[in-house]
């Protein structure tokens, strides 16, 4: 059964093993992974956290947000998504040269039991770095 693209309200309770699931035919996805610190959110708004971003001028149509907490000993992840509605860069402070990516539409669309690795289908085991994720428009 394909996934649709769709909202979900915070009662809803998907759970999603990849990404790309979170992305319509033919879009890209920035993905990050994130214990929330400077993730924000007001309504359906908010700010993605500082992120490096080695091509800012790089395009992608979505932002999907990864964020982690643990309970006991197990790792909580919530998968949240949003449009991006611009880049802010940062000038001064620890995270110069960093960007903060303005949210629109911010929704939480339920969560993961997937590890950073297999959700976004890398290798690379920098969960610091965003990491880009395209859904064939064939899908």
């Amino acid at each position: 059964m394909k996934q649709q693209h769709c909202h979900f309200s915070r009662t809803d309770t998907f759970r999603y093993t990849k990404a790309y699931e979170l992305l319509a035919p033919g879009e890209t996805g920035f993905c990050v992974f994130t214990n929330g610190l400077y993730f924000t959110m007001d309504g359906e708004t908010g700010r993605s956290g500082f992120w490096v971003l080695t091509d800012p001028e790089q395009h992608f149509d979505r932002i999907i947000i990864c964020r982690w907490s643990r309970r006991e000993a197990y790792i909580h992840r919530e998968v949240f998504t949003a449009l991006p509605g611009g880049l802010e860069r940062v000038t001064e402070g620890k995270y110069a040269g960093r960007y903060n990516i303005r949210l629109i539409e911010l929704k939480l669309a339920g969560t993961t039991d997937a590890e950073w690795e297999s959700f976004v289908d890398t290798e690379h085991h920098d969960k610091t770095r965003p990491v880009y994720v395209n859904r064939p428009a064939t899908c």
